[in-house]
């Protein structure tokens, strides 16, 4: 059983990207899971793009986000699959929001410290 981890999101310490904005984050060898917490009316990160797929998952709310300049509006159970190098965001809460996004290779910028 050597590198199995079994967790609950609420053992997970959070960070606080911003006073709206709360971020967790779970580390594998060649992946990560990062459990993100919206307030209404919060943005997160702005347009930008990364080396990593990504598969972003909405769990709770609503969001407006932008794919390669096109924007869409997402409600819990909606999830996008991004290839790397994809351009994506702003992402704007609609109302109170959690989702969950999966990049792989690790995002080493979000690996708590």
């Amino acid at each position: 059983m050597a590198g199995i981890k079994v967790l609950h999101w609420d053992d997970v310490v959070p960070s606080e990207v911003t006073e709206t904005v709360i971020r967790r984050v779970a580390v594998g060898k060649n992946m990560l899971i990062s459990r993100w917490e919206l307030k209404a009316g919060s943005g997160g990160r702005p347009a930008h793009s990364h080396h990593n797929e990504q598969i972003d998952i909405l769990i709770k709310g609503s969001v407006r986000v932008t794919l390669e300049g096109v924007e869409y509006t997402a409600e819990a159970g909606d999830f996008v699959i991004l290839p790397s190098g994809v351009v994506h965001g702003p992402i704007f809460a609609i109302e109170d929001s959690i989702g969950l996004s999966v990049f792989s290779p690790v995002r080493e910028e979000y690996v708590p410290k």
